[in-house]
């Protein structure tokens, strides 16, 4: 029986553009509308310009396209005119270029894919708006629109311009206007869009948290190094590194044989009053002993899973993620699933993935408070901390697995009329 084809609509895919957890999320969706029995056609960005089509596996094609079309001609004009005109015309606003060129390009590619492909449903984030102007042509096919955490929710943390103003109020416009059922993963997303109104009366809701997949046979941490503390992401200030230093550095003091592995890209966005810096910066501004720096190892950014988690499973450390803002942190969910110990912020979708003291820590987001979670944490015997860590990769695979979460995209597709 031929499959139904549904498409995944969005700049970010791995490897070429996988920015961050958007990513991972469009990633892991795949999996699971190829197990419900369709046929997955994902669309993202290709970084060179290019177009490539690749067979990631049986039912999930990835295509990548450039900001480009198969007409010379018309790709010509483009380059050596329109798109110079169009830099200097949102010169300081490229954010906004990006979304006008990724949702001409994508619906250009998209419009000729319909032409073989019968899609039934679209799936994008909220995040660059990138199925815009194909809903607004395409308005017959069902829109699912995933919130993975809005612009304007961000903003508050970065050195928010204009454009990223534009880009919060387009994305907003994208979920009230354009879908026909949203997906929040975080439930206290879903009652903010609900209270506030944020989309048409006919929209459908849901909260369906986000997943990962599982090694097919998981296997428990046995070994346990509670003098690594181990963080990854991006090192920026929405992330907490600046606070997960100082605590450190407190705790530090009185643990000389302490370690802290920071494992991603430097953003240079750590904050000091209002200044912004990266990681080499803060660190020399904190007139801080040699012994203690020493003991801060910094290690770029890793894309490739496996080597990521090789890496984390050997420090064998204790995790942590302090974020001031997280919607919802597959971090969380990645480490927990590793068996490491995991402490999570209590800002965010963590407090309701963690169980205090059962499936892993919380921690407000502070200096002070870190310190005293690495204190308490250290004290705890290995005995219980593996414990622990057990009870929290049988929470991921009973709740966050594409298992788990599977029975509530086949509801979202027979509300929708899509499945019987």
């Amino acid at each position: 029986m031929k499959r139904q084809s549904v498409a995944i609509i969005s700049p970010e895919f791995p490897p070429f553009t996988n920015w961050g957890g958007v990513a991972t999320f469009n990633e892991e969706l795949s999996r699971v509308l190829s197990d419900m029995g369709f046929k997955v056609h994902v669309i993202s960005h290709h970084p060179g310009w290019k177009f490539s089509t690749k067979t990631i596996s049986p039912h999930v094609i990835h295509h990548l396209i450039g900001f480009k079309t198969k007409n010379k001609v018309f790709n010509g004009i483009y380059l050596k005119l329109v798109r110079r005109v169009l830099l200097v015309m949102f010169r300081g606003l490229p954010d906004f270029l990006y979304f006008l060129e990724w949702n001409f390009f994508s619906w250009n590619y998209f419009r000729r894919l319909h032409k073989t492909e019968d899609f039934i449903a679209i799936h994008s984030v909220s995040y660059h708006s990138p199925a815009m102007l194909i809903k607004q042509l395409f308005r017959h096919i069902p829109l699912i629109i995933h919130i993975q955490g809005p612009q304007e929710y961000l903003n508050p943390f970065i050195q928010a311009g204009m454009d990223s103003k534009i880009k919060a109020r387009l994305e907003s416009l994208f979920v009230i206007e354009k879908g026909d059922a949203l997906v929040s993963c975080n439930q206290e997303l879903q009652e903010l869009l609900l209270s506030k109104k944020k989309a048409s009366s006919h929209t459908l809701h849901y909260y369906i948290p986000n997943f990962v997949t599982l090694p097919r046979k998981v296997a428990h941490q046995k070994r346990l190094n509670k003098e690594n503390f181990v963080y990854w992401g991006r090192i920026e200030h929405r992330k907490g590194v600046e606070e997960l230093l100082l605590g450190f550095f407190t705790f530090a003091k009185n643990h000389t044989k302490s370690h802290l592995w920071l494992i991603g890209s430097d953003d240079l966005t750590l904050k000091i009053g209002q200044r912004y810096m990266g990681i080499t910066e803060f660190l020399y501004s904190l007139r801080l002993p040699t012994q203690i720096l020493d003991r801060v190892h910094h290690i770029p950014r890793i894309d490739h899973k496996k080597s990521l988690y090789s890496l984390v499973v050997e420090l064998a450390g204790i995790t942590i993620f302090p974020s001031l803002y997280e919607p919802f942190g597959f971090v969380y969910i990645e480490a927990m699933s590793q068996g490491l110990v995991t402490v999570g912020s209590t800002k965010g979708e963590s407090k309701n993935l963690i169980v205090e003291g059962e499936t892993g820590f919380l921690v407000e987001p502070k200096a002070a408070k870190i310190a005293k979670i690495m204190t308490q944490i250290y004290e705890y015997s290995p005995r219980l901390l593996r414990k622990i860590t057990q009870r929290a990769q049988k929470a991921v695979a009973t709740k966050y697995s594409p298992k788990a979460v599977t029975p509530a995209y086949k509801k979202l597709y027979k509300d929708l009329g899509i499945l019987k």
